[in-house]
C-alpha cells in the first residue's frame, strides 16, 4: 500500500471516530453526567495512547522518579 493511500485511510479513520464521538456524546449525555463521561472518555483514550508512548520513549514517569 502507499503512502498516499495510508493518509487518505488515516484521516477518513479520524473523521469517522470523531463523527461517532459526536453521536455516541448525545446519546451518553442523556444518560450519565459530562464530568463522569469526559473522565470516561479520557481513560480510554490513555489506555490506547500509553502502549504507542511506552514502546517509542520507554518509560513516561521517570522524571517523577527519585534520584
Amino acid at each position: 500500500m502507499n503512502k498516499t493511500a495510508l493518509a487518505y485511510g488515516a484521516l477518513m479513520l479520524a473523521v469517522l471516530i470523531s463523527a461517532g464521538n459526536f453521536l455516541f456524546g448525545n446519546l451518553a449525555v442523556k444518560e450519565v453526567s459530562p464530568v463522569a463521561l469526559a473522565f470516561w472518555r479520557c481513560l480510554i483514550a490513555a489506555i490506547f495512547v500509553l502502549p504507542l508512548v511506552l514502546k517509542r520513549q520507554g518509560n513516561p514517569f521517570r522524571h517523577f522518579q527519585g534520584g
